[in-house]
């Protein structure tokens, strides 16, 4: 009889074990699915109870740069357009039927989370240029990675890339920009 007890006692104990372990996780489930990014109502109230506030989409270096750019542009190229701070992925696709899926998705999330300082497009929306500005706080982190994968990803797509390193003056941007258009 005292053998029974105990294993009674075992299972009883093991089940509210479990039991209490499948509530915990449950639980924790409806803590994580409260703060979950990819659900548009969570974002909405993440942005309800925010403080937001307008701001430059540049910095005075980097517009300093844009003002060049734009200049030689309106001088030389006047069909030509300037966007700054464009997201890699809203000008370059992946071709889902080149390569399996799977491997074109892992491509696209690449460089889908990357942003591009200036991109110059023609007349018909066309990429023509990419310009990259490495400004004075430029080299921290993982810069050096995150430039080869723009670059990576820019040489794959066929755009070309200029750099601009900070301090350049504005007659050499042109000029530089003169071997491009």
């Amino acid at each position: 009889m005292l053998t029974f007890d105990f294993f009674a006692g075992i299972f009883a104990g093991s089940f509210v074990m479990y039991l209490w372990t499948k509530a915990a996780a449950i639980a924790k489930r409806q803590r994580m699915k409260a703060f979950d990014i990819s659900d548009p109502m969570n974002q909405l109230r993440f942005i309800e109870t925010s403080s937001l506030n307008a701001t430059k989409p540049i910095n005075k270096e980097a517009f300093a740069v844009y003002r060049s750019i734009e200049d030689y542009i309106s001088s030389n190229q006047r069909t030509y357009r300037l966007l700054a701070e464009v997201g890699m992925g809203a000008f370059i696709k992946t071709d889902f039927n080149a390569v399996p899926k799977a491997q074109d998705k892992r491509a696209f999330s690449s460089y889908n989370s990357k942003r591009v300082d200036f991109l110059v497009i023609d007349a018909y929306g066309k990429p023509i240029l990419v310009i990259e500005y490495h400004g004075s706080g430029h080299y921290q982190n993982n810069a050096l990675a995150r430039d080869e994968v723009k670059t990576a990803a820019l040489r794959k797509a066929g755009i070309n890339l200029m750099t601009v390193n900070y301090g350049t003056p504005d007659n050499i941007i042109k000029q530089d920009l003169a071997q491009y258009f």
